[in-house]
């Protein structure tokens, strides 16, 4: 896959591990999302991938897109303290997807599809 003119937008999700909320509550907080270009720096998926690892924690699952599912983006989890509170911890979520520029729609985007699993590619 060409990082060229890829964007990737990032959803964060907070789900508190303590108080009366359990994490299957499915109670989330904090919502939080923006869109950024890929850095001209990465030139793999698999150097996308590991970054946004080594920033978001864990991957826990693939993001799929349409009719006949097509991966376009991960799931990261990390345990985190509350600043006010560090003996107090949450789950952030982190949805991540790829986007190129939509040749169709003035403005827009749509979803890149990953041709290429970064944390398994196998022989060649």
């Amino acid at each position: 896959m060409d990082l060229e003119g890829v964007y990737y937008l990032i959803d964060t999700r907070i789900v508190p591990l303590c108080g009366r909320y359990k994490r299957d509550d499915m109670r989330t907080y904090g919502l939080n999302s923006f869109r950024d270009e890929v850095s001209t720096h990465l030139e793999t998926v698999k150097e996308l991938f590991q970054e946004f690892q080594s920033e978001y924690g864990r991957c826990i699952s693939k993001v799929m897109h349409g009719n006949e599912p097509k991966e376009v983006g991960w799931v990261f989890e990390k345990r985190m303290a509350y600043e006010d509170e560090p003996k107090e911890h949450y789950i952030q979520e982190t949805w991540i997807t790829l986007h190129r520029k939509c040749t169709h729609c003035s403005g827009g985007f749509t979803h890149a599809e990953i041709e290429k699993k970064p944390y398994n590619p196998g022989p060649e």
